[in-house]
């Protein structure tokens, strides 16, 4: 029985060798593709003990062609049901030989937990991620970090050219820091990461979190990583890291060890552009390339009823444009609803209404040839002596001619502009639509702007009968509920208005909202292909 105690991150691995033992390598199969990416299939052993085992499934791609060094240790979630192999062919199209191992544990063709390891299995690690009681030895995201440690002394055995950047996305993120900081290789990436913000655990389970944070958190791995890291977020993203993630690199040992890219108002994917320069950073770890700008940095001045920004960039490469984005009176950053105005060299002023009590800001810098880079959040609160203008409420809540204020939530990481965008109909009126995943807005937050009183009427337009979900989420006593209420559409290809009261909307066990006090977000599930259109209230 594993006695029940804390362990800091170099006790936790002080008894690892991953090289020890033999590798146990066995071929599943090989295949040419048709578009010249060849596929490896193999198991080796991970790891075994005298009660139990872990045979490890694992893919290698190799490009055609292929003869060089640069090698993608792919990271896939393990939460997600897409295919990896998916994104893994998007990877070697680019030119990088890529790997992966599964950690699930599902189907045949799988990563087989026997014994005393049977607790990385997906379905029962799924409620564990954070586990370390009777200790972090337990824990299912130190187990995959040691299987995925594994496979990487195969590929020194086997591929022993290959320079290795391991690439985590969102809960794999939990395993590339103390790979990392562990385990010698190129660079690493982590996007979409959490654990960057301390779990809500009950009082009782206080000392298990002490003994996660302690042993297997992020921040204790930043401490020990030596090699270059890029860390992507967004800036709704459910875990706060926005707001944390310059702690996280202020922990690095050598400072511009770790570069960020924040994706503007998104919640669980990326934009293609902070896409383009994470792969810019990428491949700058292979090449004798320019290293990506500083980062950009924003100051501020209180005066005149106004907050007077300030921007500094890195002047070494060609800057193409200057936005600084600011959010007002919104502690949850998952829920801020982000305005923004251009820079041009000079300081740009916003104005401050007469409830609006904090303002968070940052800047955001795009460079030529698609590198786009931000600052740290500025968080300020607005001192009362400060004049604040008078501003009507808008009954107006949305339409195409205002600034973007939705955006697609899809199943994958980076959110193609195929699937979302504006869309015109026949009749030459545009509408937001999503072709794939839902519509989401955090507009309704904007309680100091807008004057929520009456029926919300909505204009869609679509070419098929269905019903749609209209949900807010509405925050009561400090916690968030869903209210839904469904629509039915025509579908006869014209404009149809839909009008909705407060108690058309009902949460999880029917009841109504009961006014539009508190919203925070308005999400439209069910309406892919529908076009958008003058969201107001009558």
């Amino acid at each position: 029985m594993i006695e029940s105690k804390f362990l800091t991150s170099a006790q936790l691995w002080q008894d690892f060798d991953r090289t020890k033992d033999p590798l146990g390598v066995t071929y599943v199969e090989q295949r040419t593709e048709e578009y010249g990416i060849t596929v490896r299939s193999l198991f080796f052993d991970a790891l075994s003990e005298a009660e139990g085992a872990v045979r490890a499934y694992a893919r290698i791609l190799t490009p055609q062609d292929y003869e060089g060094e640069k090698f993608i240790l792919y990271l896939p979630s393990p939460d997600s049901d897409i295919d990896p192999f998916d994104e893994a062919s998007t990877m070697a199209d680019l030119g990088y030989q890529v790997g992966y191992v599964d950690l699930r544990g599902i189907g045949d063709l799988s990563t087989q937990y026997s014994g005393c390891f049977s607790y990385g299995r997906w379905e029962e690690a799924k409620d564990n991620l954070y586990l370390a009681t009777p200790s972090a030895l337990v824990n299912p995201t130190f187990l995959w970090t040691k299987i995925v440690a594994r496979f990487v002394t195969l590929l020194e055995t086997y591929y022993p050219r290959c320079r290795v950047v391991a690439f985590a996305e969102r809960l794999s993120s939990l395993v590339v820091w103390p790979l990392v900081a562990n385990v010698p290789m190129l660079a690493g990436v982590s996007v979409l990461g959490t654990g960057l913000v301390e779990e809500d655990v009950s009082s009782e389970a206080e000392e298990n979190q002490r003994k996660w944070a302690i042993a297997l958190s992020p921040q204790t791995y930043a401490r020990r990583t030596h090699i270059p890291m890029m860390v992507v977020t967004a800036t709704n993203h459910y875990s706060c890291s926005f707001d944390k993630i310059h702690d996280l690199v202020a922990l690095m040992p050598e400072e511009g060890l770790c570069s960020t890219v924040i994706s503007h108002g998104l919640r669980r994917q990326i934009s293609l552009t902070s896409v383009n320069t994470l792969w810019q950073w990428i491949e700058s770890q292979y090449k004798s390339k320019a290293p990506l700008p500083h980062i950009p940095t924003l100051s501020y001045a209180l005066s005149d009823g106004q907050v007077h920004f300030s921007v500094g960039v890195d002047d070494s490469q060609e800057v193409e444009s200057v936005y600084v984005h600011y959010s007002f009176n919104e502690e949850n950053p998952e829920y801020r609803s982000w305005h923004t105005k251009v820079g041009d060299g000079s300081p740009v002023s916003v104005r401050v209404g007469v409830r609006d009590r904090s303002i968070v800001a940052y800047t955001q810098v795009n460079y030529k040839g698609g590198i786009q880079l931000s600052s740290p959040c500025v968080s300020i609160q607005l001192p009362d002596e400060l004049p604040r203008a008078r501003m009507t409420p808008n009954k107006l809540l949305y339409d195409t001619s205002m600034p973007p204020a939705f955006f697609a939530e899809t199943k994958v990481v980076n959110l193609s502009l195929r699937v979302f965008g504006i869309v015109t109909a026949p009749d030459g009126i545009a509408g937001v639509c999503t072709h794939e995943g839902r519509l989401i807005s955090y507009c309704v937050g904007e309680s100091n702007r807008l004057l929520a009183e009456g029926e919300l009427q909505i204009s869609a337009y679509c070419t098929s009968e269905r019903t749609i979900d209209v949900v807010l989420t509405v925050e009561e006593d400090g916690k968030y509920r869903d209210y839904t209420a469904s629509v039915y559409l025509k579908g006869d290809g014209s404009w149809q208005r839909v009008r909705l009261a407060s108690d058309d909307f009902r949460d999880e066990v029917m009841l109504p909202l009961t006014g539009w006090q508190g919203m925070k977000k308005i999400e439209f599930r069910g309406a892919e292909g529908v076009l958008f259109n003058n969201m107001l209230w009558v």
